[in-house]
């Protein structure tokens, strides 16, 4: 497990009050990282823990990879909450769990189910089968429990064989740390937690502290639109047929339109979409 000790006298405490936090829900996308992102600035910046409330079924497998970049990278503590009760961290979630300092869950939620999928805007989400991916995804996660001290074996499982495992279950083996019933003794139960970040102690001093949300703002809030994958496949369908309508009838403003509409969709997709060199 993590390197948690509770002698503040063994490390640096860090005492402003203060914890940044931000919401990780529904599919992860490039909005989720683009917000996570801008969170974890915010939290270098105050020089305070960044606490992530993670409730998701998956998401991008790409952009969780940059996720987890981060977070393995982070030069302050970063802890993952699974919450509220009912919640998930699924598929992209766990990898995300893995890879913070502290990981914790709350009653009733699970982790787990990560074998990876592929998607179409023609017919939806199918499982990945293919060894080459699956052992390479569950080398990468596995690799990422062990980084944080963590239950290698059953990341491993989490791939191959989608386990899940509930937040007792979870704690028992060594999948996460801590078990809270909600925020407020979440940060009770961190308050004189010692984790290492770079190579340095960290003391947290999170109880009673302002929990400050953090909000992403219009922009996200657009890229969250355009990269739900329901609203992505029907733009990609209704940009193609004007498209097709367009370039048959000689319609220039429908085939304009149906054009953007498949741009705009395969942005929300993950597709890196050159904009210029298409125009």
């Amino acid at each position: 497990m993590l390197s948690i000790a509770l002698l503040a006298s063994q490390a640096s405490a860090h005492e402003n009050g203060e914890v940044i936090a931000v919401h990780v829900q529904d599919v992860i996308t490039q909005a989720t990282y683009e917000e996570v992102a801008g969170a974890l600035n915010l939290a270098k910046e105050r020089g305070c823990p960044l606490l992530i409330l993670l409730n998701t079924p998956g998401g991008s497998l790409d952009v969780t990879i940059k996720l987890v970049e981060q977070l393995l990278n982070s030069p302050i503590p970063v802890v993952v909450y699974v919450y509220p009760r009912g919640a998930t961290a699924w598929s992209a979630g766990s990898f995300i769990l893995l890879a913070s300092h502290i990981a914790a869950m709350s009653p009733g939620t699970v982790v787990g189910s990560a074998q990876p999928v592929s998607y179409s805007p023609f017919t939806g989400s199918e499982p990945i089968t293919e060894s080459k991916v699956l052992n390479a995804v569950a080398e990468y996660v596995e690799e990422v429990a062990r980084a944080r001290g963590r239950n290698a074996t059953a990341a491993r499982l989490f791939v191959t064989e989608n386990l899940n495992l509930g937040g007792s279950e979870a704690l028992q083996i060594g999948v996460i740390d801590l078990l809270a019933s909600d925020v407020d003794e979440l940060l009770a139960e961190l308050e004189g937690v010692v984790v290492e970040v770079d190579g340095q102690n960290y003391t947290l001093r999170t109880q009673g502290a302002a929990l400050v949300m953090y909000e992403g703002g219009i922009r996200i809030t657009i890229m969250s639109l355009l990269s739900n994958p329901l609203l992505a496949s029907i733009m990609f369908l209704a940009g193609l047929y004007g498209l097709i309508f367009g370039l048959a009838y000689a319609q220039p403003a429908s085939a304009v339109i149906g054009g953007l509409l498949v741009i705009l969709s395969l942005i929300g997709l993950g597709f890196n979409v050159n904009i210029v060199s298409i125009l």
